[in-house]
């Protein structure tokens, strides 16, 4: 069988991730802390933190919403 940390279980909202994790830690003990547990964004972003000096770029990076993006763009006078 794998181990808890093998383990990556991934839901897609932050409610469902909290009761997954209550019924992991139900299930396992302790062990359920070691399982990458999470919202399908959360767990991509812990990838891509742990991994994206692999591309050449600093793991401080902020992911922005397409309008946020948009308004920064426009404040700093950059055209799309």
């Amino acid at each position: 069988p794998p181990k808890p940390w093998q383990v990556l279980a991934i839901t897609f909202t932050n409610k469902a991730a909290g009761e997954l994790r209550e019924r992991l830690t139900t299930m396992l003990g302790e062990d359920a802390s070691q399982i990458h547990a999470g919202t399908f964004h959360s767990q991509c972003v812990r990838i891509l933190r742990a991994n994206i000096d692999v591309l050449g770029y600093k793991n401080n990076f902020t992911i922005l919403m397409v309008s946020v993006f948009i308004f920064v763009l426009h404040r700093a006078k950059i055209v799309l």
